[in-house]
């Protein structure tokens, strides 16, 4: 499990509500981190680190960014409904490998702020500060949608190769039977500049 969340649906059309738990599938990220380790990775806060995440044409402006790693049960740790999280063991904007972004669809019967993630189209625009007060300019490439079981996680958590952001959250169907998504929604992009 990398990514959990309680959200509240409507899952018959007559206003019952059911609690869906949103999971990413098992990982090597459980047992081991497939990129970086945790003395290399990206633990501090120093002046490279995302601090902010704006997507103009979904309607979001400086959404706080904040540094997650890894659960003790080894999810990932996703901050709360209003805050994007910032897995800091795989790449930095601009740098080698992946900026792995996450947030929630829902929580607690509230939108997340990657509620409309899916949205999102080859050649949109995605920028985000870094604590520096340098800003980074992405362009969209994909939008995917891939089911838990086939989530392509070594692709997507990298410590090298060309840079790359990736935005995940989750999507699809809700299964009310076991509370939860079958799918998760991912964005690429690559730097602009």
């Amino acid at each position: 499990m990398l990514l959990g969340v309680d959200v509240d649906v409507d899952v018959d059309g007559g206003g019952r509500a059911v609690t869906a738990t949103t999971l990413l599938p098992p990982t090597p990220l459980r047992s081991e981190l497939p990129v970086g380790s945790r003395s290399t990775g990206g633990s501090e806060r120093d002046l490279t680190t995302p601090a902010a995440l704006s997507i103009p044409l979904l309607g979001l402006f400086d959404a706080d960014v904040r540094p997650v790693g890894l659960n003790d049960d080894g999810s990932l740790a996703v901050p709360a409904v209003d805050e994007v999280g910032w897995y800091q063991y795989a790449g930095r904007p601009g740098a080698p490998g992946t900026t792995v972004l996450v947030s929630h669809v829902a929580s607690g019967g509230r939108r997340g702020l990657f509620y409309r993630l899916q949205e999102l189209r080859h050649g949109d625009r995605i920028r985000v500060d870094l604590l520096d007060g340098a800003t980074t300019e992405w362009e969209v490439e994909i939008v995917a949608t891939y089911s838990k079981a086939k989530l392509p996680v070594e692709q997507l958590f990298r410590a090298d190769g060309d840079p790359m952001l990736v935005l995940i959250t989750c999507g699809g169907v809700i299964d009310p039977v076991h509370g939860s998504y079958g799918d998760n929604i991912v964005v690429l992009a690559h730097p602009l500049g």
